[in-house]
C-alpha cells in the first residue's frame, strides 16, 4: 500500500479558502517505480524514498492551491509513466500544452533503446489560458548531466521563472528549500498542508 509523502491524515487538510494560492506549481511525483540492479541480472529494488500509487497522486487536491486567475503546472514524469502523467494533469485541473525534454546525455537500456531522457509536461488551468512573458525564449529540449538519483537540476527552476516570471511558486515533493519557492514534501519543512482527498 502506498504512503502519503506528507505523512498526515486527511482530517488535517485546511479548508480550501485558507490555502495559499500559487501561479506556478512545479511537481516531481514519487511515481511507483523500482530501481534496477544489474550486478548479475535485472532485479527490482525499492526506491530510497516513499512512493505513492497513481491513484493517490491523482487525488492530491492540487487545484485547491492554484490561483484562480492563472496557474502554470510543470509536471515531471518518466518514460514508463508518461502516459499516466496526462491523467494526473487532467485530474489536477490542468490542460496540457507541451512536453519539455531533459537530455541527461546518458542513461540505461531496459531491453530496448537507451533511456537517457525525462520529461516535464507543461499546462495551465483549464479554460484559463494566460500568455506568459517568456513565450518564444526557451526551447523544449534541454541538456544537463544528472547530479544524483532523482535530483533535478536548478536549471529547470530557472527556466520556469524565466518563462512565467517571478510569480508565487511552489515545488511539490521537494527535496530541498529553494529561494523564491514555497515547498511541500516529506523531506523538507513544508510551507503548506496538502493531503490525498478521501473521495474524487
Amino acid at each position: 500500500m502506498s504512503e502519503n509523502p506528507k505523512g498526515i491524515g486527511s482530517e488535517q487538510v485546511k479548508n480550501e479558502g485558507e490555502r495559499k494560492k500559487y501561479q506556478i506549481i512545479y511537481a516531481d511525483p514519487p511515481w511507483p517505480i523500482k530501481i534496477i540492479s544489474r550486478k548479475v541480472r535485472p532485479k527490482q529494488l525499492d526506491m530510497p524514498y516513499k512512493i505513492m500509487s497513481l491513484d493517490d497522486i491523482c487525488k492530491l487536491p492540487v487545484r485547491s492551491i492554484a490561483d484562480d486567475k492563472e496557474c502554470s503546472l510543470f509536471l515531471w514524469t518518466t518514460h514508463k509513466y508518461l502516459p499516466k502523467a496526462f491523467q494526473v494533469m487532467e485530474d489536477w485541473g490542468f490542460s496540457y500544452n507541451c512536453t519539455l525534454t531533459w537530455n541527461k546525455t546518458y542513461g540505461f537500456t531496459p531491453f530496448s533503446f537507451m533511456w537517457s531522457t525525462e520529461f516535464i509536461l507543461y499546462g495551465q488551468l483549464k479554460d484559463k489560458w494566460v500568455r506568459q512573458p517568456g513565450i518564444g525564449k526557451f526551447k523544449t529540449c534541454f541538456e544537463h548531466n544528472p547530479i544524483g538519483h532523482s535530483v533535478k537540476p536548478q536549471l529547470f527552476r530557472d527556466i520556469i521563472k524565466g518563462f512565467c516570471g517571478d510569480k508565487p511558486a511552489i515545488e511539490l515533493f521537494a527535496r530541498q528549500k529553494t529561494e523564491g519557492w514555497d515547498v511541500w514534501g516529506n523531506e523538507v519543512e513544508s510551507d503548506i498542508e496538502l493531503t490525498t482527498r478521501t473521495e474524487k
